[in-house]
């Protein structure tokens, strides 16, 4: 049993990033803070079916605040797990809509979120497992522990919102089909995004915030992938395996920039030399600092 104490500096940090989020939301959402009670800790098992629609399924798990973990492995579902929490307003939630289904912390009330204002230590475990049906998953966290292995699926878009948290993320195999567009939105954080290339996405749209980012593109890179890094006062680091062809452009001003390895700079561009398929970076970066390595 894991057991988490949250900071209200932490939570209040992740509010800008989620209230962004929810914009897009077919469920319109807005933020209210509640004053939340600890009780006994309760184990509940969730499961979503394999819609039965011709409808393109759109799977959002929404956190505020715990320790997610998301697999692969469901069997004949979409998703499956359980969920272990000690407040009662974190009871799981589950929303459809049109093809959309979200899973959510907590019960949504006329249209607002409830945001937890709380003391002591709380328990809000989610351990999920996803099954390879094709999907577009929304992954939208705030002052959560998230670790996330999503290698081998079928995800053909992938949005994720991540908010003051610790966030690991990995490909450890090739995504099943092409993946149109994959976005990242970090706020005031760590995040570890790894295996990228076997995400097989085309477009990869990076904001970060004033965190530290490790993006490492690992993996079978298939076909040509365009990534677009925009940062401010974060450090990111930029791993691409050495025989891969790359190119990285820059904009604005950069405080700090280090290549390394068999990365070479002409300018404000800095080109990788390898085979096959290329990775084409443009980066804005304000005050923060910028590694280009091989590993």
């Amino acid at each position: 049993m894991r057991k988490t104490a949250f900071l209200l500096v932490g939570i209040t940090a992740s509010l800008a990033t989620l209230a962004c989020s929810f914009n897009f939301l077919p469920l319109r959402t807005s933020i209210r803070m509640d004053k939340l009670e600890t009780g006994p800790t309760i184990s509940e098992d969730v499961e979503i079916p394999v819609p039965d629609s011709d409808i393109e399924t759109s799977l959002e798990i929404l956190m505020g605040a715990g320790e997610l973990y998301v697999r692969p492995g469901a069997e004949n579902a979409l998703l499956q797990g359980t969920v272990s929490y000690n407040v009662e307003e974190f009871a799981p939630h589950i929303i459809t809509e049109n093809g959309y289904i979200q899973l959510r912390q907590g019960e949504e009330e006329s249209g607002e979120y409830t945001f937890p204002d709380i003391s002591g230590n709380v328990e809000n475990t989610w351990d999920l497992l996803l099954g390879d049906e094709a999907m577009e998953l929304i992954l939208t966290v705030g002052a959560s522990r998230s670790d996330i292995e999503l290698g081998g699926l079928a995800i053909d878009n992938l949005r994720v919102t991540q908010g003051a948290s610790d966030f690991d993320l990995s490909f450890s195999e090739a995504n099943q089909v092409e993946m149109s567009t994959l976005r990242f939105t970090g706020g005031a954080s760590d995040a570890e995004l790894n295996g990228l290339a076997n995400a097989n996405a085309r477009d990869f749209f990076f904001t970060g915030g004033a965190g530290r980012y490790t993006l490492d593109f690992s993996g079978d890179l298939q076909d040509d992938m365009y990534v677009k890094i925009e940062a401010g006062l974060g450090e990111v680091i930029i791993i691409v395996p050495a025989g891969t062809t790359a190119t990285a452009e820059f904009e604005g001003t950069l405080a700090d920039v280090d290549a390394y390895d068999d990365w070479r700079r002409s300018g404000d561009t800095y080109t990788l030399e390898g085979t096959g398929a290329r990775i084409t970076f443009e980066i804005s970066m304000g005050l923060g600092s910028l590694q280009l390595r091989n590993w």
